[in-house]
């Protein structure tokens, strides 16, 4: 079923009140069991990595704009903080990772914000978080629910930016999953009002297994990026 966004917020308010606390470092993983596994494929499961800003629920409280980058042939956002004492997050739902494992990563760059929480959750409720520090490259991960296999890792790159990464083990008949990056501000609290925090973001893709291969769009699918952004 389609998760939508408040339906995330309630399971993750709820699964961080009991998620043990994970181990801090630039990769960190949670001692959960093992989990039922599904191929690695490569196949890059965001049907519009390139056309993130055209999805009309992707920001909650927050805007993701297109920006202009000299490093890279693949298209960058800014996800900027609104001007409302709120939450401000990237939502992306309706991903097909029922069941097995699955693997989400990005690059990103702080600008005015360089803490943020990523949340990998399945219609179930199961699923994981990850708090990631950009300047200490430091995540801390957690579990929601029946989700195994949790583990997180950060990656410094060239030019300021960072690749990171969360990945979950689901469960069987677990639906489709939801990803949701939620900025914080410079005492880590994630209901504030703006004062210009933003990062910058590129290179999105969630895959199947443990393998992360290097980044590569999703053939284009009309009928699916449709779907994703609201048409």
């Amino acid at each position: 079923m389609a998760y939508g966004n408040l339906q995330v917020a309630r399971l993750l308010e709820a699964g961080l009140k009991e998620a043990p606390a994970g181990a801090r470092g630039a990769e960190s993983a949670d001692a959960g069991e093992r989990g039922a596994d599904v191929p690695a494929d490569g196949v890059n499961l965001v049907t519009d990595s390139e056309a993130l800003d055209a999805r009309r629920s992707a920001g909650r409280n927050a805007e993701l704009a297109a920006v202009s980058d000299a490093t890279s042939d693949d298209k960058a956002y800014r996800l900027s903080a609104a001007r409302t004492h709120s939450d401000h997050a990237l939502v992306l739902d309706d991903l097909p990772t029922e069941g097995g494992i699955a693997t989400a990563a990005f690059e990103v760059r702080g600008e005015n914000a360089w803490k943020f929480r990523l949340q990998f959750v399945a219609g179930s409720g199961d699923g994981a978080y990850g708090v990631f520090d950009l300047e200490n490259a430091a995540v801390t991960v957690g579990r929601l629910a029946e989700a195994r296999q949790i583990a997180a890792g950060v990656e410094r790159l060239q030019g300021g930016w960072s690749r990171i990464w969360l990945r979950a083990a689901f469960p069987r008949r677990s639906g489709k999953g939801a990803v949701s990056l939620s900025l914080a501000d410079a005492q880590g609290q994630y209901t504030f009002k703006s004062r210009g925090e933003s990062i910058l973001l590129r290179r999105l893709q969630i895959v199947r297994g443990t393998e992360l291969p290097p980044y590569k769009a999703a053939p284009h699918d009309e009928a699916s990026a449709d779907r994703a952004r609201g048409n």
